[in-house]
């Protein structure tokens, strides 16, 4: 199973840098630019509280932190893709309290590496939500742009994001996927119908994670928080 873990680390403590320090140590740069860079997140699951496979960062979380006449604005809030090889229940505050409590370290060699500066969570703030959650309102907001498009033709939704629509019949039924081009990176939605009156009606069944021809599907795909942050919430 797949999902997504927000996190508000609102909390801090420790040694934070002092500017002049910083400055001494590095002349030419930015105070602000040295902590981000210093800035090190630290995922927790030392209990084996869940049946980790793998995890990936997101969106660091830094834009919204940032240093204001020596003092700290904002915080820092970082989104993590995470793999499990098991479900595990979103409410089960046991099972996830490791992992929501991990936190970024901020340590400077030769200024606070003794003593280094904690961003944490604070009153239960961070949150979980399921990857195909996301993956069904990107597919929600998709579907009049896909009930007008041609089989295998290519459109373009902003200026570096593309989507093709394919429909195929298998043994199964029909496979219709929805392609999304970001930069680089290729999504996949695919979900399969029984027949020609369901895909009018959109009734539809998520497939099992794959990552063939370098394509990931909706669900198992690390980004996905972003795509979703494209088309459900608007790019920031």
């Amino acid at each position: 199973m797949y999902y997504i873990l927000k996190f508000n680390l609102q909390k801090s403590e420790g040694g934070f840098p002092n500017a002049a320090d910083v400055s001494a140590k590095f002349p030419n740069k930015d105070y602000e630019q040295v902590l981000k860079e210093s800035m090190k997140f630290s995922f927790n699951n030392d209990n084996g509280l869940l049946p980790v496979v793998d995890w990936k960062m997101v969106d660091e979380g830094l834009a919204s932190f940032q240093i204001s006449n020596g003092d700290i604005e904002g915080y820092p809030q970082p989104v993590i893709w995470l793999h499990l090889e098991d479900e595990v229940d979103m409410d089960d505050n046991d099972a996830w309290a490791d992992a929501l409590s991990s936190d970024y370290v901020l340590s400077i060699e030769g200024i606070n590496e003794d003593f280094p500066f904690y961003f944490q969570d604070h009153n239960g703030y961070s949150k979980v939500e399921s990857a195909e959650w996301l993956a069904d309102e990107i597919w929600e907001s998709l579907q009049e742009k896909i009930a007008n498009m041609e089989d295998d033709k290519s459109d373009e939704l902003s200026e570096d994001v593309e989507i093709t629509r394919r429909k195929s019949h298998e043994d199964e039924g029909i496979a219709l996927s929805a392609i999304i081009k970001n930069d680089d990176k290729e999504f996949v939605f695919r979900w399969f119908f029984e027949s020609e009156d369901a895909i009018s009606d959109f009734e539809y069944y998520n497939n099992e994670y794959s990552d063939s021809d370098g394509c990931s599907y909706a669900e198992g795909n690390a980004m996905i928080y972003r795509i979703h942050r494209l088309f459900c919430q608007g790019d920031e």
